[in-house]
């Protein structure tokens, strides 16, 4: 598939915000898939792997936390 049928593709999916923050948001299209939005990086991602990323993400956030003493060292 060359790319310029990958942006046709794209474009003629109908995209449902399902969330979005000051630098990234999440839709659902019309085909199944969700797009992470990061400034001009778009991932499409099935469920699964939006679940998974969104835990990786919320563990290594907490570890972060904690490396930076944000939070008391005895909720880490």
């Amino acid at each position: 598939m060359s790319a310029s049928t990958e942006i046709k593709q794209f474009n003629a999916c109908q995209h449902e915000s399902l969330s979005e923050g000051q630098g990234c948001m999440v839709t659902r299209c019309t085909c199944g898939h969700l797009h992470l939005r990061i400034g001009v990086l778009t991932l499409r991602l099935t469920p699964k792997q939006l679940a998974d990323m969104a835990s990786t993400l919320v563990r290594a956030a907490g570890r972060v936390e904690c490396e930076t003493e944000a939070r008391p060292q005895y909720l880490c």
